[in-house]
């Protein structure tokens, strides 16, 4: 990709307070946004950033400029999660209410550097001015939600011996009594927008039922009795044949419980810890699996089960659990060592409807693994990455919430998927995963080939599951959650180990890899710290491009394979209104764009910066592209600038031929300073930086500032060259923990890069 520096002959211009944020994100289409100084132009529906630093307080930011977002009087945002990473950021999580009632999926995150006010992303319903009484009463709307669950054997509220057995079985910490229902505000077409037509007010049941697979969280509307949408609390594997092999002889921890049972059982409550426990059939009564002797060599076991079926599901917890403790510092899925029960070799009834299938209770939070078609333990569903697949529905519950429904159930399906087989290799230290989901016992999906299980590997591409309306349900497979999982599964694959070709658009990709570890490290933070219960593949995209910048820098080799590989499966950056930036008036000077292929003048107005006479509007790999103080824009002139390289690739963004003609008309001065690489980032003691240049490199200029500006690092410990190719190696080691930016200077060109330092 090219960069440019265009220096305009005539006098000129820019902007920056004009947003415009689609009703996907936080207004209606036809309503225009004046965020003043503090955001860049929107160049995804949803997603915004914030002007560097900023004094934006993320406590009271919806209070202070509540009007900036389209929010009245009636409206609140209520904050429930705060998280802290590992690189200093803080995230803050946002609930909508309006007139004091809860809108479903209605949730906005904002992300803190810890300097500044980075970005938001998220749903917010902006000038709502809703009638919230009911036209039916919550009887009625009770009778309709148990007509929404003619697939139910019993109400679990019918048999108070059950709820209550239930109860105990989380602990007590649920209530199994009839469910009273709550009034919400939610979407009428569950995949439209967060505007006043498509927002009714409607009551909400979470329907518990036997068998515990079919219970459903239910949506009545208020005012006309239908249904709108049933949504799953269990998520289930799909069945498939094929045989179970085993793992060998595992180590795992195990507890002995003395008088009166002198026996030792799958469980163990270790210090450090989660308590895990396997125990066996129906979750409602608690069956151990138990050994005389500690040495569970018992295949069949003494009391008519197997004890391999047993072990192997605990170490597939353990090894899952180990997984997601060691490689992303989560402690369970609550991320505080919530207790981890498994349930093996259930053969349907009142748990689970069909013994060849899997599941995640998102209620009691426990796993349930079907016995199979057979009584052959090799049968059953619990090899390991298919329990790692079940435990990573537990963690996209509490990092994301549950929308098991379309692209959002889609997504959790994905991530599920891809720490299933993270988890997998990591047990049995494999440098690269199988690819295959549940290939030990007969492989059920693929994410190197989607398609051999039809599934999509693009996006609306061959395979993609689509009913207009779908209303969710078994009967569509929720509107394709395990189909359409085949999209990210196969981003994932092309970001981890590469590729190219023409996929099912027509669009010719080529995706260099990052590896196993900085794909899934990617993945993960998208997972936990950018996505709500409502975001769809673009917000997967959006998120995990921000995500790849936190960790490895803006403009970084691994945030372009991120962008490349998500264009390579058809998802990308839609911004059909900013092809162009025609701003009017006098603007802010230091006004920074992102995402954008072109600027333009207006041809009817005059555009002015405060002061000065000459300026440079340049293209930066770090900063987008800038206007300095000092042009002007008189009626009647216009000029076109070219995006820098790094947004151009990131965004899949081109130049239309008639824009190049324009440029070259300008004064082009083009430069040539390419970071190539920066590893590893985040650094620890030593940080290597490779980069290219046309110009004689032997007396380029090395800086490292803080994010002030300050100036904290000059010449670098070491350098090499090899042709047009500078390696630098820095010590990192005396750094404090933070964000800082690499300067690169080589007579008339420079070029920067981020640096994350932690130790």
């Amino acid at each position: 990709m090219k960069k440019n520096i265009i220096v305009l002959k005539q006098k000129i211009l820019l902007m920056l307070s004009l947003f415009i944020i689609g009703d996907l994100s936080y207004a209606q289409q036809s309503k225009q946004l004046i965020l003043d100084d503090i955001a860049k132009p929107v160049t995804t529906k949803g997603w915004i950033d914030f002007r560097e630093y900023n004094d934006l307080n993320a406590e009271s930011i919806f209070t202070d400029k509540k009007h900036l977002f389209g929010l009245s009087s009636n409206d609140d945002m209520l904050q429930y999660k705060v998280q802290s990473d590992e690189i200093g950021y803080t995230h803050f999580r946002y609930q909508q209410y309006h007139k004091g009632i809860k809108i479903i999926g209605a949730e906005t995150i904002l992300h803190h550097n810890g300097s500044y006010l980075k970005s938001m992303n998220g749903f917010i319903a902006s000038d709502l001015n809703m009638d919230v009484v009911p036209a039916m009463s919550k009887e009625s709307a009770f009778t309709k939600s148990k007509e929404a669950c003619a697939d139910a054997l019993q109400f679990i509220w019918e048999n108070p011996e059950m709820a209550d057995a239930l109860s105990k079985s989380s602990n007590g910490e649920k209530d199994f009594s009839k469910p009273s229902g709550e009034l919400v505000i939610c979407r009428k077409n569950w995949d439209g927008e967060f505007n006043a037509d498509n927002l009714t007010i409607a009551f909400y049941y979470r329907m518990i039922v036997l068998p515990m697979d079919k219970s459903k969280d239910v949506y009545i509307d208020a005012k006309t009795g239908e249904i709108i949408k049933t949504t799953p609390i269990a998520t289930n594997c799909n069945n498939n044949t094929g045989n179970s092999t085993w793992y060998g002889t595992v180590n795992f921890n195990a507890g002995y419980f003395g008088f009166p049972n002198n026996a030792w059982f799958l469980e163990s409550s270790c210090p450090g810890e989660a308590t895990m426990r396997s125990l066996r059939g129906d979750p409602l009564i608690l069956y151990n699996y138990g050994d005389a002797d500690g040495s569970w060599t018992d295949p069949n076991g003494t009391n008519g089960y197997n004890q391999r079926a047993g072990v192997t599901t605990y170490y597939g917890v353990h090894k899952s659990y180990e997984y997601f403790r060691y490689v992303h510092s989560r402690l369970s899925y609550n991320y505080s060592n919530a207790q981890l029960d498994a349930f093996s070799e259930i053969t349907g009834g009142l748990w689970l409807s069909s013994a060849e299938n899997a599941s995640w209770n998102s209620v009691t939070h426990h796993m349930s693994f079907g016995a199979g078609a057979t009584s052959s333990p090799n049968d059953d569903w619990n090899c390991l990455d298919i329990v790692a697949h079940e435990l990573s529905h537990g963690m996209h519950q509490f990092s994301v919430g549950m929308n098991y429904n379309g692209e959002p159930g889609a997504l959790d399906e994905s991530f599920a998927d891809i720490f299933g087989v993270c988890a997998e290799s990591y047990a049995e230290a494999t440098l690269l995963p199988d690819w295959l989901m549940g290939n030990d016992r007969g492989a059920i999906r693929s994410l190197s080939n989607p398609n051999a299980f039809f599934q999509p590997d693009t996006y609306l591409g061959t395979f993609w599951f689509t009913i207009p309306g779908c209303p969710g349900g078994a009967a569509t497979d929720n509107c394709g959650v395990h189909t359409n999982s085949g999209v990210q599964n196969y981003w994932f694959y092309l970001l981890t180990v590469g590729g190219s070709g023409t996929n099912d658009l027509g669009q010719t990709f080529s995706v260099s890899p990052v590896g196993i570890s900085i794909a899934r490290n990617i993945t993960y933070r998208n997972m936990d710290l950018y996505l709500t219960s409502s975001s769809g593949y673009i917000d997967a995209r959006e998120g995990s491009i921000r995500a790849a910048a936190d960790l490895y820098g803006w403009c970084s080799y691994e945030v372009l394979q991120v962008a490349r590989a998500w264009y390579a499966v058809g998802v990308a950056s839609v911004c059909p209104d900013w092809n162009y930036i025609t701003p009017c008036g006098t603007i802010a000077s230091g006004s920074t764009l992102r995402g954008i292929n072109s600027l333009a003048t207006s041809n009817s107005c005059t555009t002015t910066l405060p002061s000065g006479s000459n300026a440079l509007f340049s293209a930066t790999a770090t900063g987008g592209v800038t206007l300095n103080v000092g042009f002007t824009a008189a009626q009647g002139s216009a000029f076109t600038a070219l995006i820098d390289y790094c947004n151009e690739a990131a965004y899949n963004l081109k130049t239309a031929s008639n824009e190049v003609q324009e440029a070259a008309s300008k004064s082009i001065i083009n430069t040539s300073i390419e970071i190539t690489s920066v590893h590893p980032n985040p650094a620890n003691q030593n940080v290597t930086v490779q980069f290219k240049s046309s110009q004689e490199i032997a007396n380029a200029q090395y800086s490292i500032s803080d994010l002030s500006g300050r100036k904290v690092f000059i010449v670098p410990e070491s350098s090499t060259e090899n042709g047009d190719l500078k390696i630098i190696q820095i010590n990192t080691s005396e750094f404090s923990n933070g964000i800082y930016l690499l300067h690169i200077n080589n007579k008339a060109e420079n070029a920067s890069c981020k640096i994350v330092i932690m130790h």
